[in-house]
């Protein structure tokens, strides 16, 4: 099997012992040892293992402080472990699974009882790891738009719901940005709808390049898009928006058999500095002040202090 194990062990012998019985049986080819259950937590943090054996009765650190240190970290709470003692009594057994154990064996241990054990636990931990991985493959689905791969109206909910309580608690400020894309339906008219597919991704990508990593670009609906943009106020967001929009306007789109000219508008409202009270409110001066950017001409960006003066 393409498997890590962690030895932990006070006694080299019985490290090899074990490590011999595993790679005949072709459990694993792949070991690391450690004395112990200090060395042993050291190693597990350091590394990334499929299954770990411990020694219960070690000299410096025990099994015992080797299940308190994993414990201690969330990170390592799915990789199992096997205590291994010659303890019979009941009582250090159960101490073992309550410790975070997963199992333990006896010493001296019957070779086809260790290789079944090992075996069912990378078993476990195969699929446990299958599991993480489609799950997280899911979370991605349900957050992430199919056609421009940005983040969805979800996440951006998401992200504006703790973005405004973080900035009620703490007065950090931020900015919400709704772009819209001009004169949209002319070219799913002109050139069709695969033609204002392309144009709607190319635009996630250059909005995307343009701003910082921890802002969240996602796509609000249809042709619309919003920047929501972190510990930033108005003057920076506002650079920030620009940006955006000459990387969108200043070079044109491929639309068949002629390049395509395609500009946004967009609407900008920051916290505090525009005194929402809500999200929604936020959302709302964001697209009052997007429709202003439309009336007065397009490809172009109006605050909500621009607009709230006018």
């Amino acid at each position: 099997m393409n498997a890590k194990i962690l030895l932990v062990d006070d006694s080299r012998f019985a490290r090899l012992k074990i490590e011999e019985v595993l790679r005949r049986c072709g459990v694993c080819v792949d070991f690391v040892h450690a004395e112990d259950g200090a060395q042993g937590a050291a190693r597990l943090a350091e590394d990334q293992f499929d299954l770990v054996l411990c020694d219960i009765n070690m000299p410096e650190a025990d099994g015992f402080e080797f299940l308190r240190r994993k414990s201690a970290d969330s990170g390592l709470a799915d990789v199992p472990v096997i205590m291994l003692t010659a303890e019979e009594e009941i009582e250090i057994k159960l101490q073992c699974l309550e410790a975070g154990a997963s199992d333990y064996l006896l010493k001296p241990f019957h070779e086809q009882e260790l290789v079944a054990r090992a075996r069912i636990h990378l078993q476990i931990k195969e699929l446990r790891d299958s599991l993480h991985t489609k799950n997280q493959a899911l979370e991605r689905l349900v957050r992430v738009d199919a056609l421009t791969a940005v983040a969805n109206r979800l996440h951006l909910s998401e992200c504006l719901r703790h973005e405004f309580s973080r900035g009620q608690r703490h007065d950090v400020p931020f900015s919400l940005a709704i772009l819209d894309v001009d004169h949209f339906k002319a070219v799913n008219d002109r050139f069709g709808h695969l033609v204002g597919d392309q144009v709607l991704r190319e635009i996630a990508l250059r909005l995307t390049n343009a701003v910082r990593a921890h802002d969240v670009v996602a796509r609000y609906g249809g042709e619309e898009f919003a920047l929501l943009t972190p510990r930033t106020r108005t003057e920076e967001s506002t650079l920030i928006v620009e940006r955006c929009r000459r990387l969108v306007a200043d070079t044109p789109f491929a639309g068949g058999d002629e390049p395509l000219q395609i500009t946004v508008s967009a609407g900008l409202s920051s916290f505090p500095a525009d005194g929402a009270k809500t999200e929604d409110e936020l959302l709302r001066q964001a697209d009052e002040a997007l429709y202003e950017a439309k009336r007065a001409g397009r490809d172009r960006l109006v605050s909500w202090e621009e607009h709230s003066r006018a």
